[in-house]
């Protein structure tokens, strides 16, 4: 009876482990379908330079100077003038503030929204007009502090005294004016010039010490 139970604890002790057998649980596969995480939209503020309504495409200007291009998604949220609108509405001149993600290196865009951003204020410059020259399109004003300055104007200058609108003949040498310019390749373009009229001369108030005419 003893030898029958010895014999039985040295089969079972012999007997191959799951391991030996190749019979352990496969290790567990993710689920078919599952998606990765959403990508976290990027965003960037600038000027309209181009559209491509077949190529659903826009081309800005950014804030630091560079330029961008922005691949419009189909199911893009557009909104000009505070209003839901398509890519049609979207022209160039306009700021906006793009809201995009990138994908196989492009970026493409998720959201345009139309913005009216503080633009910086342009250069101005003030001064006596000394030479006016309108077939060459230059205007020199000498400054406060005894400086000359040369500006490029033409018909995009806007001129304008007492606030009513002018033409390029209104330049006189001699006159005050106050010029808003920007600079392109070296050169002052004057953008818009205000002409300073005289004042009434400031009649001088007698004071205590003055002695009565005769």
């Amino acid at each position: 009876m003893i030898s029958a139970w010895v014999l039985g604890l040295t089969v079972l002790g012999t007997a191959p482990s799951w391991a030996e057998r190749g019979a352990a649980p496969a290790p567990a596969t993710p689920p078919s379908g599952e998606q990765k995480p959403t990508q976290e939209p990027l965003g960037m503020l600038g000027e309209v330079l181009a559209v491509d309504q077949a190529a659903r495409t826009l081309r800005v200007r950014v804030e630091d100077g560079g330029e961008q291009t922005v691949q419009v998604d189909q199911k893009a949220m557009i909104f000009v003038k505070a209003r839901l609108r398509s890519l049609s509405d979207v022209q160039p001149s306009q700021w906006v503030r793009i809201g995009y993600v990138e994908q196989d290196g492009r970026r493409i865009a998720t959201s345009i929204v139309g913005v009216s951003p503080k633009r910086p204020a342009k250069p101005t410059a003030g001064g006596k007009v000394v030479a006016v020259d309108l077939k060459a399109q230059t205007l020199k004003i000498r400054t406060q502090d005894g400086k000359e300055q040369t500006f490029q104007v033409g018909g995009e200058t806007r001129v304008s005294v007492a606030g009513m609108r002018r033409d390029l003949n209104e330049l006189k040498t001699g006159r005050q004016v106050r010029i808003e310019f920007t600079e392109q390749d070296g050169e002052r373009l004057a953008g818009k010039i205000v002409i300073i009229l005289p004042g009434p001369p400031v009649r001088r108030l007698p004071s205590a010490t003055d002695e009565p005419t005769p």
